[in-house]
């Protein structure tokens, strides 16, 4: 129940239901118009599974209390991962579980805790085209195609609750398909990676499903699924052209910390999942048939243990940075503080960071006007970056005018000038990350608060200890790794 109305807080455990069709996981569908729903008064009686403690009392008046419900009567599919509108009513989301009919017919249920599926304002219905764990019955075959279909949701209380298993609620809506679909198709390709490009496969986009990108992928590479990439620096996809990219220094990482063990050999299968709530859906059709092949025969696996060959002594293939260093100094974005010394905690200067986006961006001319910056003086080794800077827009100064070129630059700062600098460029800034796990993250500046959730939103910034850190001074090695994450994250 809501706060104020129970003195005990339930867990959850939740029957959801999976669809069979194709071998794709579709994509959330948009809200329609909010209506209400119809109820039935049915009791829907279940055996309490054995294990389960002994229910717990819950303060709820089932004659008075208003139930959950879905709020809406039709809503569009467009790709068959259904977020319906719905009101819990009286009820908390741990007193509750679901169970899904389409046509009068009960999808397949399986036990499983999906606690993303019910919150206080909607519910995830995952409507699988086809899986081969749980021996579905429920032909959905049919869904694809254009019409209209009658999806009935009920409200069952928790195990955990005296309401165990007995029917609260139920509500009906439509599911309203304007365009049919066509499944995506894999080629059986084989990619050959020696190490010196991305390694990049093919496939043809579907319509009416999801966008593999919308969702939490994972790709999987070997018989003994070792080499695990999720992450968005690690590879990238392209739904226009159709290609999957595996970045090639995140694939040489992965090779080098399992080329000991055995699991690499010349020819390894590639697959794709995706992962909705505690369930990794998969892409290929079968446990044995996967999306492409990785030809890793001609690739000298002695040199995927240290992809460049670091000069300075505070940079070796045991730091976090390593990577991240050697991607800045082999493009000379960076360079050490001496031919021995990379300096990965010292301190970066708005000097350096203003040198450093303007060997990005090329090392344009940029003429000396000492009116730009009132402290920055010609013939200095950040002169021409500044100039740059300032005529760009990228960097604007403080609020009197100075540069302060000598200033250590904070991290907040720091996303401004990158998102300045990719505005620049014509890059996508919108993306908004959730701030909300960072404790400090009321502390941001007003003036760095957008960009500051675009740096997290697009996995620039991914915190210091838990925090993210917006007045904390960036490290060299903090500069290094989130350049590397931009240029990759933007394919620059």
């Amino acid at each position: 129940m809501k706060k104020g109305k129970t003195s005990k807080t339930f867990s959850i455990l939740i029957l959801t239901a999976m669809l069979v069709c194709s071998a794709i996981l579709p994509v959330c569908a948009e809200e329609a118009a909010v209506f209400e729903s119809v109820q039935a008064e049915e009791t829907l009686e279940t055996e309490e599974p054995a294990g389960v403690a002994e229910s717990a009392e819950i303060e709820v008046n089932a004659e008075t209390a208003e139930v959950p419900r879905v709020t809406v009567s039709s809503i569009e599919w467009k790709g068959g991962y259904l977020r319906v509108p719905a009101s819990l009513g009286d009820y908390a989301v741990d007193d509750l579980r679901l169970e899904v009919m389409v046509n009068g017919q009960r999808l397949t249920s399986i036990m499983n805790d999906y606690r993303n599926l019910i919150t206080e304002d909607y519910i995830d219905i995952p409507l699988l085209e086809k899986e081969n764990y749980f021996n579905n019955t429920f032909d959905i075959s049919n869904f694809a195609k254009v019409g209209n279909y009658a999806v009935t949701v009920i409200f069952l209380g928790s195990y955990q609750t005296d309401l165990n298993g007995k029917e609260i609620s139920r509500s009906e809506f439509t599911i309203e398909v304007k365009k049919e679909s066509r499944p995506w198709s894999f080629t059986d390709e084989t990619v050959s990676f020696d190490g010196s490009q991305d390694a990049v496969f093919h496939f043809k986009n579907g319509t009416n499903y999801f966008e593999l990108e919308s969702m939490y992928n994972i790709i999987e590479i070997g018989n003994s699924k070792v080499f695990l990439f999720s992450d968005t620096n690690e590879f990238s996809y392209d739904m226009s052209a159709g290609t999957v990219t595996l970045h090639k220094n995140a694939l040489k990482k992965a090779l080098a910390e399992h080329v000991k063990d055995g699991t690499i050999i010349d020819k390894m299968p590639v697959w794709a999942s995706s992962v909705i709530g505690s369930a990794k859906i998969n892409l290929y059709d079968g446990f044995d048939k996967c999306l492409w092949w990785l030809d890793v025969s001609n690739l000298d696996l002695d040199s995927i243990f240290a992809w460049w060959e670091s000069p300075f002594t505070d940079v070796t293939v045991d730091n976090w940075y390593y990577d991240a260093a050697g991607f800045v100094y082999e493009r000379g974005i960076m360079t050490g503080m001496n031919e021995t010394e990379f300096g990965p905690g010292v301190k970066l200067s708005r000097a350096q960071f203003a040198t450093i986006l303007y060997r990005m961006e090329g090392e344009p001319e940029a003429a000396y006007d000492p009116s730009a910056f009132p402290d920055v003086a010609d013939g200095q080794f950040y002169t021409a970056a500044a100039m740059w800077a300032k005529s760009t827009g990228v960097i604007s100064g403080y609020e009197d005018g100075r540069f302060g070129p000598a200033d250590e630059i904070t991290r907040e700062q720091m996303a401004v000038m990158m998102y300045r600098y990719a505005n620049m460029l014509g890059l996508d800034t919108s993306m908004e990350g959730d701030m909300s796990g960072f404790p400090d993250a009321g502390q941001i500046s007003p003036f760095a608060d957008k960009e500051m959730k675009w740096a997290v939103g697009k996995g620039l910034v991914r915190g210091n200890g838990g925090m993210v850190d917006s007045q904390g001074q960036a490290e060299r090695a903090q500069c290094a790794t989130i350049i590397m994450r931009f240029m990759e994250g933007y394919r620059l």
